[in-house]
């Protein structure tokens, strides 16, 4: 931008020098304003404009090549002034020759330089002004006319190098953010689909440089049909956003890569351009195969561990049977001492076979081998048969077994579960309850059944509730 400018600004001084010549020669021929020094002075700036195209030292010291030929044009305009003895023509010409240091200020990055341009202007003309012995304008409205218009200049220039170190600091943050960022960022013109620009994520991603990157386009790289990267790109230009979600992108080598990609429309110099996120899912990929895996493994850990628990449950469950027969045929047909252990023998086995059920009854839901058979029951019913078959244990222990049954209680359930739900709890309440009693209450009404069962024992600890359902606790 600053080359553009000082180029402008050598150009135009390069024709307006001689063609002022000409102009005072019309006003006046007596003026003296030699034309050859004016060519002379206007070849000065268009070599130095042709020479930022030859040579890459003028360009480098354009600034100071520039403030020498302002220093020169200021001394050659004061004297001129002087020896016309300040003509209102020459005082107007050289408020035109602090104008163009002002445009040629555009182009300057450093306050100092320009400011030191312009107290230079300023000190000669009014040292000129002061000095004559019969100026042509008054010197005190020269003086002031030069030293305002002086002002203004550096004034402007200050406020537009601080406005362009604010902008230079955004785009600065753009810029870190944009390369510091792991996601690869890239822009795209959203008429032909040409890569802009790309950070170097993107580039590290599909192992292209950017001049590479630059050479292709949107439909190049990504591995879909030209109808669907389309109909995005028509989204995103109607949205302004759009989560494209997976895309498979070509990398460098005939290989490709899994992206995420989201695209977002920005407008850079008037025209749409496709801003485009794209996130490596290799690791993630990775990450989920680990998981499938280890996933599948443990749904085979868990069903041989199901095919255990059965398989067990049932080789213990047949002599089992045969112990508790056993037990009640002794217990029938001996004298008192042996009824009492093959008592003690049943009980025990009993414990036992309750215990393989419930392993078998875990076995069979882990491995979906339990069918619920659902049919309307009288619920109030099942739970009188649980509290029958219950009542001599609890009062065994001496503890009372309270029963609250409402008239008309149905239910959609499964028979035989809900009696082995009632049984298993009834009876852990009768367990660990030592005195007092337990409580079986049924409650009904037109949308659901309700059944508590309550007792005066231990009770369970707050500590342990997180842990009531898992497996054998």
């Amino acid at each position: 931008m600053e080359l553009r400018i000082y180029r402008v600004v050598c150009v135009l001084a390069a024709g307006l020098t001689p063609a002022f010549g000409y102009i005072y020669h019309r006003v006046d021929p007596a003026f003296y304003d030699p034309l050859w020094m004016r060519w002379a002075l206007g070849a000065l700036p268009l070599g130095l404009s042709i020479g930022t195209f030859l040579s890459p030292w003028v360009r480098a010291h354009i600034e100071t090549l520039g403030c020498l030929f302002v220093y020169l044009v200021v001394a050659w305009f004061a004297g001129l002034t002087a020896v016309n003895n300040l003509a209102p023509e020459y005082a107007v010409g050289y408020m035109l020759i602090l104008m163009m240091i002002g445009v040629a200020n555009l182009g300057m990055n450093l306050l100092r330089v320009t400011v030191g341009c312009v107290l230079l202007a300023v000190a000669a003309a009014m040292a000129v002004a002061f000095t004559l012995p019969n100026p042509g304008v008054n010197p005190w409205i020269f003086s002031s006319c030069i030293a305002t218009g002086g002002l203004v200049i550096c004034i402007s220039t200050w406020i537009r190098l601080d406005m362009r170190r604010h902008v230079h600091a955004s785009e600065a943050r753009y810029r870190t953010v944009f390369e510091s960022t792991t996601d690869g960022i890239f822009l795209a013109d959203a008429q032909t689909l040409a890569f802009l620009h790309a950070n170097e994520a993107y580039l590290a991603l599909t192992g292209y440089t950017l001049e590479e990157l630059r050479a292709r386009t949107l439909r190049d790289m990504v591995v879909a049909e030209r109808s669907a990267i389309d109909r995005d790109v028509r989204q995103v230009l109607e949205r302004g956003h759009l989560a494209v979600g997976e895309q498979q992108h070509r990398r460098k080598g005939a290989t490709t890569i899994s992206l995420e990609v989201g695209l977002s429309r920005i407008d850079q110099d008037g025209r749409p351009v496709l801003c485009a996120t794209a996130h490596d899912l290799t690791e993630q990929q990775r990450i989920r195969a680990e998981l499938n895996a280890s996933k599948e493994y443990a749904e085979e850990m868990l069903q041989l561990k199901t095919s255990f628990l059965h398989n067990m449950s049932h080789e213990l469950r047949t002599p089992l049977v045969s112990i508790l027969g056993f037990a009640e045929l002794l217990a029938e047909e001996t004298d008192e001492e042996v009824r009492e252990m093959a008592a003690t023998i049943q009980r025990s086995a009993k414990r036992l076979h309750d215990t393989v059920n419930s392993v078998l009854d875990l076995a069979q839901l882990e491995g979906n081998g339990i069918e619920c058979r659902l049919e309307v029951v009288e619920v109030g019913t099942e739970a009188e048969g649980v509290a029958q078959q219950l009542r001599s244990l609890a009062e065994s222990k001496g503890l009372a077994l309270r029963v609250k049954l409402p008239a008309d209680a149905r239910a959609l359930v499964d028979r035989a579960a809900l009696r082995r739900i009632l049984t298993v709890l009834v009876s852990n309440a009768i367990k660990f309850t030592e005195k007092g009693g337990v409580g079986l209450d049924v409650e009904a009404d037109s949308h659901r059944v309700v059944i508590r069962v309550s007792d005066t024992g231990v009770g369970i600890s707050e500590d342990f509730l997180p842990h009531l359902f898992d497996e054998f606790q």
